[in-house]
């Protein structure tokens, strides 16, 4: 860390698009090359002995990927669709890469990040409360839904039986 703390900020904003991509291109290669251990694939093994977990140079990256497009983009970001939603889109596929490493707890710290980054850089602290409130609303309605789904296939099973 000390040694990336002294490169010039100048050479990152450079290179920010490309973060994007490698971090990207990073969680794909674990998908396809990774070991699994204990059920999940979240390291990638060069030799026997030795191996690294691509999600911590990811968040990295993020961090970097960030700092430049919202630095970039600094006009829009109080404004929903071109400010709140586009960033989060951005980040989208970066998470649903870790979920399916999976990888909880890296998803959790790298939205966290990003979304602090991004309330620092002007984005409204509504718009996350809202997405929220809509996205937990519809989580708990599909919730629910599935649920009920599942009861009634299940119980269904079993009315022939019933005499």
């Amino acid at each position: 860390m000390a040694f990336i703390s002294k490169i010039d900020y100048r050479f990152y904003q450079k290179f920010f698009g490309r973060c994007w991509l490698i971090a990207f291109a990073l969680l794909a290669l674990v998908l396809i090359a990774g070991k699994t251990v204990n059920g999940a694939k979240r390291w990638i093994y060069i030799t026997e002995t030795l191996s690294f977990q691509p999600s911590e140079i990811v968040k990295l990256l993020m961090i970097i990927f960030y700092a430049g497009v919202l630095t970039k983009n600094r006009d829009f970001l109080g404004k929903y669709g071109k400010g709140f939603i586009l960033h989060m889109l951005a980040l989208a596929p970066i998470i649903l890469l870790l979920l399916l490493e999976p990888h909880f707890s890296s998803s959790i710290v790298i939205i966290g990040i990003c979304s602090i980054m991004m309330i620092v850089a002007g984005c409204k602290f509504w718009h996350f409360l809202a997405t929220g409130a809509v996205v937990r609303n519809s989580r708990n309605y599909w919730i629910s839904y599935f649920r009920a789904i599942s009861s009634a296939k299940s119980s269904n099973i079993f009315r022939p039986m019933e005499r």
